[in-house]
């Protein structure tokens, strides 16, 4: 129940953290006062830490105290999908107890956060989880001005999905179809970033720029290891992986026999570790391409909204509006883990509070 006089301001934050791009945002009856990356103030990119400096400066923004923010939102729901994790774990049990165990720490870390905002600012009002997802999808399509829109996520992974399929109008997100973890373009594409040499969440911009200097000659290789139906299913052979276990090395030595020597970071970037990016470059943008055109005929509608870490391929996107079935493309500026500071709000804001679309 919200506290205080009815008539004055709604104020929400919204935060992620613990994962990577860590960020906060504050909403004021649905308004955008403030938004930050918590990496500005750390100087550490791509930081994943609680972001509480960057909540301090949205709060100094918008000239209030903790005491007078009505709802916090969360960009995660922690035990979502952890039933989902532990059967899928089992196949790999004890190969992925590494795995197991990081994630257990950043459960602990999420579902603590509430404890954290106690001790840090004093907050003791209400807090709401985001399913990630849905934040991704609301920081998309609420600030992209559309009436209504085909609304699509492309990630390495939330609490299950790694592909969303919806539809939005007015106020109303209506999730259409998922593509379930570890099933992943997102994946994918992290980790042949850490195979060139680059870190994951970091350096799959400069893979996409690596990519001009090849020639895609393992394109057949990714579309065996990464397929897409005519229903928009993937399926991602995760034998040349082990991002689901140890994630030491992120790909096997099936990979590197496939594909030739990994790089090492600093090392030397040879012919066919542009071959490589070229490749997996191409297929990016054809599988987003085949992605847009099934949601296309899911919904009939002539705009998109995209969000998540891949709606950050500048090319992929390029190709999606020069080639796509849409007339107009908002892709989420934001579109990382950082705009699901911004999305959980929105999300919380005008979907679960029931307040006008801002």
């Amino acid at each position: 129940m919200r506290r205080g006089n009815a008539k004055r301001p709604l104020h929400i934050l919204g935060i992620s953290c613990y994962m990577h791009d860590a960020a906060a945002c504050l909403l004021t009856d649905g308004r955008i006062v403030a938004f930050a990356e918590e990496e500005r103030f750390r100087r550490e990119k791509h930081t994943g830490a609680f972001p509480e400096q960057a909540i301090r400066y949205c709060l100094e923004a918008g000239g209030i105290p903790i005491e007078r923010i009505d709802h916090i939102a969360f960009y995660w729901v922690p035990w979502r999908g952890v039933l989902h994790r532990i059967i899928h774990s089992f196949h790999d049990f004890p190969r992925n107890c590494y795995q197991s165990s990081h994630r257990l720490k950043i459960f602990r870390d999420m579902v603590g956060v509430t404890q954290v905002l106690r001790r840090r600012f004093g907050y003791r009002g209400a807090f709401h989880f985001v399913p990630h997802h849905h934040a991704h999808l609301a920081s998309a399509f609420y600030p992209s001005g559309f009436p209504e829109a085909a609304l699509l996520v492309l990630d390495a992974n939330g609490e299950i999905a790694t592909t969303t399929f919806a539809r939005g109008e007015g106020t109303r997100i209506d999730v259409l179809r998922t593509v379930k973890y570890p099933h992943s373009l997102g994946i994918l594409y992290l980790c042949v970033t850490e195979y060139l040499g680059f870190r994951e969440s970091h350096g799959e911009g400069i893979v996409m720029g690596l990519a001009p200097y090849g020639v895609p000659r393992f394109l057949d290789d990714f579309r065996e290891i990464l397929r897409v139906t005519a229903e928009g299913e993937l399926r991602l052979d995760i034998s040349y992986f082990d991002v689901h276990l140890s994630k030491k090395r992120y790909v096997t030595e099936k990979f590197i026999r496939r594909f030739g020597p990994r790089r090492m970071p600093g090392g030397r970037i040879e012919p066919h570790h542009k071959d490589v990016a070229a490749s997996l470059q191409v297929w990016t943008e054809e599988v987003g391409l085949s992605l847009v055109r099934v949601l296309h005929r899911l919904t009939g509608l002539s705009r998109l909204c995209m969000a998540g870490g891949v709606a950050l391929n500048s090319v992929m996107n390029g190709r999606i509006v020069r080639e796509g079935p849409f007339e107009e493309v908002y892709v989420q500026p934001a579109a990382n883990d950082a705009g699901t500071a911004l999305g959980a709000a929105l999300y919380l804001h005008t979907v679960k509070l029931g307040r006008p679309r801002p």
